[in-house]
């Protein structure tokens, strides 16, 4: 891999904060943090909330809308993704059985598959807020890595 040049790096960061801004102050409902040191159940289940536009409430309640229940599996396949949450501690979060948690991951990995319109308009802008994380962090750590 190659060295990052710092200001260009830096400039980089500058205007993705800015965009930020501007996206926040456009009441865009995906909220990105990148203070955090690794995709969490803390900060996967906002993106979900916030992406769906649910509550906290609702995503760990026992209605069956589509839309949560699109919400809930997206979670499940998120939190099993990106961290290392036994399928247990992941129906825990949300009052759900593991075996319920293995249905809505298989169910998830099935409908990206098919590119289900309905579960990509929700998740594509919560998949590019994940790679933005990783793009960052990786611009971070290199900036921070001393040249060798």
């Amino acid at each position: 891999m190659q060295p990052v040049n710092m200001p260009v790096a830096k400039r980089i960061i500058a205007n993705t904060e800015a965009i930020l801004s501007l996206l926040y102050k456009a009441n865009v409902s995906i909220s990105l943090k990148f203070d955090s040191a690794e995709l969490n159940h803390e900060s996967i289940s906002e993106m979900i909330c916030k992406g769906f536009e649910i509550s906290r409430k609702s995503l760990e309640g026992k209605r069956r809308d589509k839309v949560l229940v699109t919400a809930r599996m997206l979670y499940y396949y998120l939190m099993r993704l990106h961290t290392k949450c036994s399928l247990e501690q992941i129906g825990m979060y949300v009052n759900r059985h593991h075996t319920t948690v293995m249905a809505g991951i298989r169910q998830a990995t099935n409908l990206m598959q098919v590119q289900d319109e309905y579960l990509m308009k929700y998740a594509t802008p919560i998949f590019d807020h994940i790679n933005t994380i990783y793009d960052l962090k990786a611009i971070q750590t290199q900036i921070a890595a001393p040249d060798a």
